[in-house]
């Protein structure tokens, strides 16, 4: 096996497992539990094809399971304080996600806070709903209601200011790996500034492990030293191996 099988089997998880928990907990009989799975298997399935940054689609593929098996296990219920770290955690993820799929890749801190605190919204509105037309054992109580809009919105702040954290180291690596690449020869300007187009282009997706086309590759090495800098991936990161989507 190689190593991009190999990656792509550890991916499956990651991406999939959503989809198994919903159709296992419908074919015994847990409809409501199904559904809330179906959100989970939506979310994978956003993070992975919206290219995600693959630290970040882990982590919130995770945070969306634990949620999703915290509620079928009835840990809310069991233990009274489980649902302030689920609430902080996931919100703070999925706003990222919701923000770069809805506004665009490149999602300012406030863009991201904004989002969290739309989604804590809608989630409350969706818990209201929930126990007024599916069941009555929902929470609802108006402390519980104030308290996980407070930490859905201070999940998302945390979660801006990594993101932002995040694309402040890229772009000065970036502009450090652009300083480094000038030396005597001039390269040419066409070939330089397609070369940093497609480098823009795959920064979202730098730790990936994904590999550039050769044909870039090989139009980047034709155009000299610096476009050549300038081409190669942010971090070691982006320098594995090409994978095969699941």
């Amino acid at each position: 096996m190689t190593a991009g099988q190999a990656r792509a089997v550890a991916l499956l998880p990651v991406r999939w497992s959503g989809l198994g928990l919903s159709a296992g907990l419908a074919l015994t009989g847990h409809g409501v539990e199904a559904a809330v799975a179906m959100l989970v298997a939506l979310a994978q399935v956003v993070g992975w094809r919206s290219r995600l940054p693959l630290a970040w689609e882990v982590a919130t593929s995770a945070a969306c399971m634990v949620a999703a098996i915290s509620s079928f296990l009835l840990l809310y219920e069991r233990i009274p304080w489980w649902d302030v770290p689920v609430h902080t955690v996931l919100n703070g993820l999925l706003a990222v996600l919701v923000a770069r799929v809805v506004r665009s890749r490149e999602v300012s801190a406030a863009e991201v806070v904004v989002t969290g605190a739309v989604l804590a919204a809608v989630w409350e509105l969706m818990e209201l709903a929930g126990h007024h037309w599916v069941d009555p054992a929902v929470h609802i109580a108006p402390a519980d209601t104030a308290l996980d809009l407070i930490v859905a919105l201070g999940g998302s702040a945390v979660a801006a200011l990594l993101w932002r954290r995040r694309r402040s180291a890229h772009q000065q690596h970036r502009d450090e790996r652009h300083e480094q690449g000038r030396g005597s020869e001039t390269p040419d300007p066409a070939r330089h500034r397609a070369a940093l187009r497609g480098h823009d282009r795959r920064v979202d997706g730098d730790d990936r492990g994904e590999e550039q086309d050769p044909g870039e590759q090989e139009q980047q090495e034709s155009g000299g030293a610096h476009a050549a800098t300038a081409e190669r991936c942010i971090d070691d990161d982006n320098c594995g191996p090409s994978s095969t989507v699941p």
